[in-house]
């Protein structure tokens, strides 16, 4: 099955690369737990919009891009898988977003009607744009891109999906958002999505999929206040 990784095809997986993602993401954890410290020190931070999409740009967007074009070479877009397969892309992002859905039509069927499109341009520029962006630039177009050519693909949405959700829990920890038990849920629960966002990247071959499902799914739950 031809995916993501496809524009890799004649480049021998390299121990090395993953050394260098290691510590690439060593040090993206240890930046963004100081963010989330200053967060909780400082909630004025938390307020505006543009300051914490501007510190997602910065440290998770561009560091990125960074280690594919001078880790692995470019092209930096095509490694990502943002510019190949983009309608298939498209389909699987909206089909992915109807599974989605319908859970949540399952789960929290008497939230549908309390259903309230955000109005503050704080939600739209954070939850519902920059942070599906951030989230799947890293986690999907360069972690579980990397990992999957040194293990096994279960292996691989595992080691991600698990990545993806423990960079949620400074905020949630350090804030107290939570009981340690509603943190084990939490965590759960995007372990779940990091593995299913990973299964639409690798059935497509596009970013695209995964990013147009995140975005989707983030605004429909905060629309029903999940």
């Amino acid at each position: 099955m031809s995916g993501p990784t496809t524009v890799l095809a004649q480049t021998e997986p390299s121990s090395h690369k993953l050394r260098s993602l290691g510590f690439f993401l060593a040090g993206f954890f240890a930046v963004w737990t100081l963010w989330a410290l200053l967060l909780v020190r400082y909630p004025a931070l938390n307020q505006g919009g543009v300051l914490r999409a501007v510190i997602r740009v910065a440290v998770w967007i561009v560091p990125t891009c960074l280690f594919i074009r001078f880790v692995e070479g470019p092209p930096v877009l095509g490694r990502l898988g943002l510019k190949m397969n983009l309608r298939k892309g498209v389909l699987f992002g909206f089909l992915g977003f109807l599974v989605l859905a319908a859970v949540v039509s399952l789960q929290h069927g008497s939230r549908l009607s309390r259903f309230t499109i955000p109005k503050d341009s704080a939600t739209w520029l954070n939850a519902i744009v920059s942070a599906p962006i951030a989230e799947e630039i890293l986690f999907r177009g360069l972690v579980f891109r990397v990992l999957l050519e040194r293990l096994t693909v279960w292996s691989a949405l595992a080691v991600s999906a698990l990545l993806f959700a423990l960079v949620h829990l400074p905020y949630w920890w350090l804030s107290g958002a939570a009981s340690p038990a509603g943190l084990v849920l939490r965590l759960g629960s995007i372990f779940a999505y990091g593995v299913f966002f990973a299964l639409l990247y690798r059935w497509s071959g596009s970013l695209h999929a995964p990013l147009i499902c995140h975005m989707l799914n983030n605004l429909v739950t905060i629309s029903v206040g999940l």
